[in-house]
């Protein structure tokens, strides 16, 4: 429900905005939700790829783990539990 709302606010947004890192963190954390959720926590590659923005943005490339988004993610959905 979240991301399909920040999905559809997205594509109104002027650039600048959408562009900005607030705006990033809403909509990755909103896309990172709804992919968890609709894959029972596991990891999707685009959920993947969504926890690489947030390190990147928050230089967190060599921060320690308790404070780094998730990394290393393979970004392959493992078996049915």
């Amino acid at each position: 429900m979240a991301f399909r709302v920040s999905a559809k606010v997205d594509g109104t947004l002027p650039v600048r905005v959408r562009d900005s890192w607030r705006w990033r963190i809403l909509y990755m954390r909103a896309l990172i939700d709804s992919e968890l959720a609709e894959h029972q926590f596991r990891v999707s590659e685009k959920c993947a790829a969504a926890f690489r923005e947030p390190t990147t943005m928050y230089h967190a490339e060599k921060a320690v783990d308790m404070v780094a988004p998730p990394r290393g993610l393979s970004g392959v959905i493992g078996p049915e539990p």
